[in-house]
């Protein structure tokens, strides 16, 4: 078992809890219990809620992961076991 030492940077304003998070520039995507079929879009700077994205059909997901160089998001789904893009 390994421990990476941290520290608490910034704790978001919405008490949920948190399903999924990745950053792509400087946005920070949270997946949450509270917005079943949105991502939640912060700047990373402040930390201020930008927007909210609507994804149709999300459902229950199970991670999310960006990509710089397609610069988008990849979540994965929890019930329908798809890749969402």
């Amino acid at each position: 078992m390994a421990f990476a030492g941290g520290r608490l940077l910034h704790t978001l304003p919405e008490d949920n809890s948190v399903w999924g998070v990745t950053s792509l520039d400087s946005l920070l995507f949270v997946l949450n219990e509270k917005r079943l079929q949105q991502i939640s879009v912060y700047d990373t700077h402040s930390y201020r809620l930008l927007r909210l994205l609507n994804v149709p059909g999300l459902g229950a997901m199970a991670d999310m992961v960006s990509c710089a160089h397609y610069h988008c998001i990849y979540i994965s789904g929890f019930i329908d076991k798809c890749v969402h893009r």
